[in-house]
């Protein structure tokens, strides 16, 4: 199964790519000027062409920590979160949304600097997500008892207690769920807790006192990590 996870993705990819190819050729004007309408319609259609390559990079992501252990590289989590936090930036920007980064020197985690910048992206993505305009996200890296913790601080919708357990779950929330439950990206959420248990750390959610919801992965620092298999 997960070989034909890895295969279908793969296979997906050279489509898609040569649609977002030729999306972008019309909304360039190459083939001739599209009116107003057109190249609205033309933008959408190319932004949910990018999104469904990242859900395949994010399938065969999937795939490979369901096969085995991650690369055993050191990897500097403080300086991987705030390259991903300027990445993110324009996002909360066109959202109104103020986006900042606090590192603290951390040692080094041992593994895949590929698919924990993908977890540290979604952990962004869902707190600027559902962010209201004015309100602020705040990302943080520090070391914490041997381990390295990554988290992201937002002041949008509140979670519920009951229902921190439903965001990493990657499955249908219930229909009594809270928004962030059942709008939720899902896989992204999901992929973030595959991830901090393939680096053999956890995700983890918490709602604060002052209405804030903390999403973080805790990550087992590089001198006492033991990268090892997915259960499930």
């Amino acid at each position: 199964m997960r070989e034909l996870l890895v295969l279908a993705s793969e296979e997906l990819r050279g489509p898609l790519t040569s649609v977002s190819g030729y999306l972008q050729v019309l909304l360039d004007g190459e083939v001739g000027e599209l009116g107003a309408g057109q190249a609205r319609v033309a933008a959408i259609a190319a932004r949910n062409a990018e999104r469904m390559e990242r859900l395949v990079d994010d399938l065969i992501v999937v795939a490979q920590l369901h096969a085995g252990a991650p690369a055993d590289e050191a990897v500097d989590m403080a300086a991987l979160l705030r390259e991903r936090v300027r990445d993110a930036a324009p996002a909360a920007e066109g959202k109104g949304v103020r986006l900042g980064a606090g590192t603290e020197p951390c040692p080094a985690v041992c593994g895949d600097p590929l698919s924990l910048g993908q977890a540290v992206d979604y952990l962004l993505e869902h707190a600027i997500g559902f962010s209201m305009p004015g309100g602020t996200v705040e990302a943080l890296a520090c070391a914490v008892d041997g381990t390295v913790v990554v988290e992201v601080r937002d002041e949008g919708l509140p979670v519920e207690p009951g229902e921190v357990g439903e965001l990493f779950a990657g499955r249908s929330a219930p229909a009594a769920a809270g928004p962030r439950a059942m709008l939720g990206s899902r896989l992204g959420l999901y992929l973030v807790r595959l991830v901090a248990e393939a680096h053999g750390g956890r995700a983890e959610a918490e709602c604060g006192a002052d209405g804030s919801t903390r999403l973080r992965m805790v990550l087992p620092a590089r001198a006492s990590a033991e990268v090892g298999r997915l259960s499930a």
